[in-house]
């Protein structure tokens, strides 16, 4: 509901996407005392509804990751809309995992983000191995007409 709430709230606007990214960082350090970096960079850009609400959901499941398996100390989220598109970024110091051991049918929160990457037409990376932390990527490329995806 929260999040459905946020996506409501969103105009298709970068201002609006930060916002919601800076109240989700919020609260997840107030839930689990892990410290959460916050860095912004927003440029003009025509950022759809469906983009953001996708964003919004993908940072959403990789904090709730982070929050009940990584173990982090700190967590560091990087959202930079530009002329080319969506980047958002979540890296955690925490005890990471085995990439191939996640790649089966079990892990629906993964395989839930990497479907929202695949319908903006964007692209889902995440990198992690035994206490190395993990860092998840969603990145949207602009299309032709100029608007993100």
């Amino acid at each position: 509901a929260e999040s459905r709430a946020a996506i409501d709230d969103l105009r298709a606007a970068p201002a609006s996407l930060a916002v919601a990214v800076r109240e989700k960082a919020e609260r997840f350090s107030q839930a689990t005392g892990i410290p959460c970096e916050l860095e912004l960079s927003l440029e003009e850009n025509e950022l759809s509804a469906e983009v953001a609400g996708h964003a919004l959901s993908i940072l959403s499941e990789a904090l709730a990751n982070v929050m009940k398996h990584a173990q982090a100390t700190k967590v560091n989220v990087r959202l930079n809309i530009h002329k080319d598109g969506l980047d958002l970024e979540v890296q955690d110091d925490g005890v990471g995992f085995s990439i191939q051991d996640e790649n089966d049918s079990r892990n629906y929160g993964l395989l839930g983000m990497q479907e929202r990457a695949r319908l903006t037409g964007g692209a889902l990376n995440v990198e992690s191995g035994p206490q190395t932390g993990t860092v998840v990527r969603f990145v949207v490329p602009t299309s032709h007409d100029g608007q993100t995806q």
